[in-house]
């Protein structure tokens, strides 16, 4: 899971594909689809 934030004064759409790298392992996943349709209202944590 990954945490975004929506900082700004305006909503945001959420779209794109998500890829882990570089952690503190060799490993990595991914891509991950995000889901259409996800919006963020201002101050907003999805």
């Amino acid at each position: 899971m990954a945490a975004v934030a929506n900082t700004g004064e305006r909503a945001i759409d959420i779209d794109g594909h998500l890829t882990l790298t570089e952690g503190p392992s060799p490993m990595s996943t991914g891509p991950f689809q995000v889901a259409r349709g996800t919006t963020l209202a201002p101050d907003q944590r999805g």
